[in-house]
């Protein structure tokens, strides 16, 4: 557990770093004058690796990706689903791919998925409530709620082998929308 901690202190860090440095501040762009992407991959993969991990990391462009023994996380606006994402889990056709992380257990894999869109997330919930069960999945659970004028929609379906989260944020006027993609135990 302290090495996940670690780890996710890590990664923030080089998303702010990363973030500011590509912004139009005059405080970003001095960052991005006096630090080098190599610096920022070295700085990463150093702290990972004094948790006891072996880490790779690449910032190319505006994506980050840090590749561990235990798995593997991107986030950024070049960011890819991973190859071995499930074809059969549906995805919301107008979301924009923000971050993924996938990994392996007993020889399985997983996955958390990050999406942004400017549909509202009542519009995305509904879509999901419809997709699935027309595809095979059975929704096992669902629910909305606001809270402040933000709101959530969660959907938790399963196909027989995959069981899939769909978390849907709306917060000021911007939908997020998450997977959590694993097998059906």
């Amino acid at each position: 557990m302290k090495k996940i901690a670690a780890m996710a202190v890590i990664i923030s860090l080089a998303a702010f770093i990363l973030l500011s440095a590509g912004g139009c501040s005059k405080v970003g762009e001095r960052i991005a004058e006096s630090i080098t992407e190599e610096a920022i991959e070295s700085a990463i993969e150093e702290g990972i690796e004094g948790e006891g991990g072996q880490a790779e990391v690449d910032i190319s462009g505006d994506e980050v990706t840090i590749t561990t023994d235990e798995g593997e996380t991107s986030w950024g606006t070049g960011t890819e689903l991973p190859e071995n994402f499930p074809k059969v889990v549906p995805l919301y056709p107008d979301m924009t791919l923000t971050s993924t992380m996938s990994w392996q257990e007993d020889g399985k894999d997983y996955f958390v998925i990050g999406f942004e869109t400017d549909d509202p997330g009542e519009k995305v919930f509904n879509w999901y409530m419809e997709k699935f069960p027309a595809g095979g999945w059975t929704v096992e659970y669902n629910s909305t709620s606001t809270s402040n004028g933000d709101k959530y929609y969660y959907v938790t379906a399963n196909d027989g082998t995959y069981l899939a989260d769909v978390t849907v944020s709306e917060y000021e006027g911007e939908t997020s929308v998450s997977h959590t993609v694993g097998y059906e135990e």
